[in-house]
This record gives C-alpha cells, structure tokens and sequence, in this order.
C-alpha cells in the first residue's frame, strides 16, 4: 500500500513524535509519506499531489489542509483515515482556542466524512463515539506506542516539588493541583509548585494561586530537559478534564516522579494502576492534596515502570494496528 500521511513531522510537540514514530515503525511492505512543505499553501499542494498517488490517506490534524484535501481526494475515491489526538470542538469550548462556529462545523464534517475515525486511546474512542454516535460503528482505536527507556536511579533526597505540563490550558486543571499544594502548604507541608508549558490564555485561577502555591512557571522546555528538570521533583500530576493519551506521563515515570493521574487520562491504558495513583473528582483539590500527600509518602514510580509491557505497547505495534485499519478501508 502506498500511504500518505497528513501530520507534521517535525518538531517535538506530542502529535509530531507521534507522527515521526508511525512513519518509523510502519511495515517496510508499505510506503508511508508525511508532508515536507512549510507553508498552508504548498503543504495543501503537496497533500492532494501525494494523495492522488497514495492508496490511503490518513489524516492526523483538523486544520483547513486536511480538510479540504480530505474532501477533494475523497471525490477521487481515495478512502480517508482520521487520526484523532483530540477532539477539536470540545477543546475549542473549553480552552477558548477561538475557532469560528464555521470551522468547528467544517471539524466535525471532517471526522463525519471520514471512512474510519481511529483514536489514540480507548478513553479517546469512547469520548467521540459519545461526542458523535452517529458516527459510533467507524470508530476504533490504536494505544499509542511506548518506546522503551530506563527508569533513572533513586539516590539523593528529591525535593517535595509538584509538577504540572500543559502551562495555563483550563483542560488540564493545573488550577485545582495549584490549589491542592495550597492546601499541603496550609498543613505544613513544605512543598512547591511548577507549571510546565505554555501561556496559552488568561487562566486567573491559575495565576491567583501561584504564590500560595510557592508556584513557578517553568514555560516550553525541550523533551530532554524536561526529563531532567522532573528528576528534582517527587510528584508528577496530571489532573486532566479530559486527556485523550498524555506521553508527559512517561517522562515522569522515566525520571522516578511518582505519577497522579485523573480518570480522565487514556495514559493509564499502559500501565497497572491502583486506586492511590488516581484521583476520582479532578475538580476536587482536597482529594487531589490527599492522593499527593499519600505519594509524598510512599512513592509509586517503580510500580508504575516495573507495570508497562513495552512489548505489548511497542510502536510496532501500533502502526501495524494502524496498518490494518487501512487494508480494511481498502475493502
């Protein structure tokens, strides 16, 4: 099969290493292409030229180049795979991205229209067949590889540091984990905050509870970095409203940060996790301070590590999951 791939490949945001590991475990039998170009423009060009040569598109964004070359390779009779890191329409609404009632209806004709519409976690699949249940008998899910790395020792005393990604988004709720180490303080806990990621959009109840929080912003830093930064930390939470995967998650556990998941996270699909790793109301800061308090104590990043069958999540895997969706699609 000949494969074309419309997702960026480079860069170092989530979907785009997601993007770069599908190109690089695909099956050798196919060929798979992403796009090159760097404007709207020539990246749409390129797209509808590749496309009419490819057997399968896959299309891993929601952005007006995949839409339109979706709908004009669709009238050529080319089967179309929408790959889905998150549900546009509902992130719009609750981080407030902006986009017109127009394109948010252009969205969801996309997925609409699509031949098969493939998540990247079960959560994420269910989240849509309930987002768009006409749409329920199309779509599937890949879990999303792991690539295998080592856990970094445990020597030293890490400080009681409470990290958050995902800077200001309101999806991630770093407000409520602000408030939650608020809290801990109040206790007595000596213990601090720091926000990783961008500055998206005003998000006051963040920004209110940083000095309470002993909270700093640490802003986008590169993957390495990251890794290295949370090893000076001890809880890692993800608090998420709603989080289709999350490989940040991973980052964490490599670095030996104990690990706070929301039930909200599609993360947990890879790893074996118990009822003091997840906090049940990602709107409650008490609970959220209790479960890290309980992390504080009696870490579980191991557990965690020991937990994941890197060869039941391998990239191998997943794009040869991936793979079959498009033979299915080919009839």
């Amino acid at each position: 099969m000949k494969i074309l791939l419309i997702g960026e490949v480079t860069g170092n945001t989530g979907p785009t290493n997601v993007h770069k590991s599908l190109v690089e475990y695909w099956p050798s039998c196919d060929s798979i292409r992403p796009l090159y170009s760097k404007s709207k423009i020539l990246k749409l060009f390129e797209a509808i030229f590749k496309g009419l040569e490819s057997d399968v598109i896959i299309s891993c964004g929601a952005g007006w180049t995949d839409i339109i070359a979706h709908r004009l390779l669709s009238a050529f009779g080319k089967p179309v795979i929408c790959f889905n890191h998150g549900y546009v329409p509902f992130e719009n609404e609750i981080n407030g991205l902006g986009y017109s009632d127009r394109t948010v209806k252009a969205i969801i004709k996309h997925l609409r229209t699509a031949d098969l519409i493939v998540a990247n976690s079960f959560l994420q699949e269910n989240f849509v067949k309930k987002q768009l249940p006409e749409c329920s008998d199309k779509v599937k899910h890949v879990c999303l590889g792991v690539k295998r790395f080592k856990q970094c020792g445990f020597e030293g005393q890490r400080e009681n540091i409470v990290a958050v990604s995902g800077g200001t988004r309101p999806i991630k709720a770093n407000e409520i984990v602000a408030k939650a180490v608020s809290i801990l303080r109040d206790r007595g806990v000596d213990c601090s905050l720091r926000v990783y990621g961008r500055r998206y959009s005003d998000n006051s109840s963040l920004d209110n509870l940083m000095t309470s929080a002993e909270g700093e912003y640490r802003g986008q830093v590169a993957s390495d970095q990251f890794v290295n930064e949370l090893r000076e930390c001890s809880v890692f939470v993800m608090n998420s409203r709603h989080e289709p995967f999350g490989l940040s998650a991973l980052d964490a556990i490599e670095a030996g940060c104990s690990l706070l998941l929301s039930t909200n996270c599609g993360i947990a699909e890879v790893m074996s996790i118990q009822g003091s790793d997840v906090v049940k109301n990602c709107e409650d800061p008490i609970e959220v301070a209790d479960k890290i308090e309980g992390l504080l104590r009696a870490p579980n990043s191991k557990r965690l590590f020991d937990s994941i069958d890197f060869d039941e999540c391998s990239w191998t895997k997943t794009a040869e999951t991936l793979r079959n969706y498009c033979a299915e699609v080919l009839g």
